[in-house]
């Protein structure tokens, strides 16, 4: 009992000691300081901060910024994105199939060039199509023997350029000669009279070693679609004559026929 007192009297000294400054409180230890380190982190101060310098670059760095770059007008476009194979504006027709003075056994041929993008090609009269290069093609029907192709191109309704190709197309049929007129062997009673007949329509005839013309026309009730159509007319001397008529085609086929005509006026 009797160190009761004294404890008393011992916190009453600690109390008047405090409170006159003699004696300093120790800090009390919480959980707020073992925890500070993971609460409180600079990671949000160095975010921040790294934005700012981005959003404010300094006057030393040589980025310019974007609003500061001239800007190009859109005529100037086409020179930053050329196109491939620009084609300039030009007042020519090239072309790239068929060749002129072709054979061919086919009765189609493709006929393909180029001209400037902007402008109306047509082929025997009939427009075709161009493409945004200047490429255009189209396929022509052929009649047997010679064919002549136009090509035609038009910029602003003007003809800027035109060319031909001929292309001969041989007959799928094997050469023929028919003479129609004069009859062999037979009088004459005229001193010029017509030698004409009728063969393939690719063929190529002769009349006493002159060529003839050979016209194609169109046998739709025959089995035989095309002929070859020749007229001429030959002078006859008195007594005996002569007539060598001569069909040949490109494939070396020759058919010779000697007709024999008496003149007597």
């Amino acid at each position: 009992m009797r160190c009761f007192p004294n404890i008393l009297v011992s916190l009453i000294i600690a109390s008047v000691s405090l409170a006159l400054g003699c004696i300093s409180e120790l800090p009390r230890p919480t959980s707020l300081d073992t925890a500070r380190d993971e609460v409180i982190t600079p990671t949000p101060i160095v975010i921040v901060e790294y934005i700012d310098r981005a959003t404010n670059a300094s006057p030393e760095l040589s980025f310019v910024p974007p609003t500061k770059t001239p800007t190009k007008t859109p005529t100037s476009i086409p020179a930053l994105f050329p196109t491939v194979d620009p084609i300039p504006y030009v007042e020519i027709l090239e072309i790239f199939a068929p060749e002129d003075g072709i054979i061919v056994r086919d009765n189609i041929i493709v006929v393909h060039g180029k001209a400037h993008p902007e402008s109306n090609v047509t082929i025997d009269g009939a427009n075709v199509v161009i493409d945004e290069r200047g490429y255009f093609g189209t396929g022509v029907i052929l009649k047997t023997g010679d064919n002549a192709i136009n090509i035609v191109v038009n910029v602003d309704d003007q003809v800027k350029a035109r060319a031909t190709r001929h292309v001969k197309l041989l007959s799928r049929q094997p050469i023929f000669l028919s003479i129609r007129e004069p009859l062999n062997r037979s009088l004459a009673l005229t001193q010029n009279i017509p030698v004409s007949g009728l063969t393939t329509p690719d063929a190529k005839i002769t009349v006493q070693g002159e060529e003839v013309g050979v016209d194609v026309e169109q046998m739709p009730d025959l089995p035989v679609k095309e002929l070859g159509v020749f007229s001429t007319e030959v002078s006859l001397s008195v007594g005996t004559n002569h007539i060598q008529v001569v069909a040949s085609n490109e494939v070396g086929q020759i058919i010779e026929t000697d007709l024999v005509i008496a003149y007597l006026p």
